[in-house]
């Protein structure tokens, strides 16, 4: 059988399905971006609107670091330029703290658990940045019984 010039009904696509198409990926495609980094997204935000609030109210910069976990570098914020009178000062916390929790503390959950202390108090365990980098180096991460904590309060 010769079907020479025979339509094919099996995939038919109008212009107005062309439409459809496009208004459903512009909708999904920006939505779907938005959860797969979602978390990128948000740590984008608390450094941006949130850490530098959290820095003036509490008197404290933060830096970020290079150290090494044997061979593995790693980015670790450590507190620096703490205001004398400020908040952080007044509570215990030194130039040159790490602040830890199993392991180093990432600079947003930092900010986090300050911007938390506004309705209880907050404690934060925190190593010298030297004898921090001494343990990641030699591998012995038990932070248990190393550096000092501190409780902070916003009223403080």
């Amino acid at each position: 059988m010769n079907q020479k010039g025979a339509k094919s009904n099996l995939i038919t696509v109008k212009p107005i399905h062309w439409v459809y198409v496009t208004v459903v990926l512009l909708l999904i495609g920006p939505f779907s971006i938005a959860v797969v980094y979602s978390n990128e997204l948000y740590n984008g935000y608390v450094r941006t609107y949130v850490a530098p609030r959290i820095q003036r109210q509490f008197g404290f910069r933060m830096e970020r670091r290079r150290m090494y976990y044997h061979t593995q570098g790693l980015d670790v914020f450590v507190i620096e330029g703490v205001n004398p009178g400020g908040v952080l000062a007044k509570a215990g916390v030194r130039n040159d703290d790490v602040p830890v929790g199993v392991y180093h503390m990432s600079d947003v959950e930092f900010y986090r658990k300050l911007d938390g202390s506004q309705e209880k108090a907050v404690e934060i365990q925190l190593v010298n940045c030297g004898e921090y980098e001494g343990l990641l180096k030699s591998g012995d991460l038990d932070l248990f019984d190393r550096g000092h904590k501190v409780t902070i309060t916003r009223g403080e």
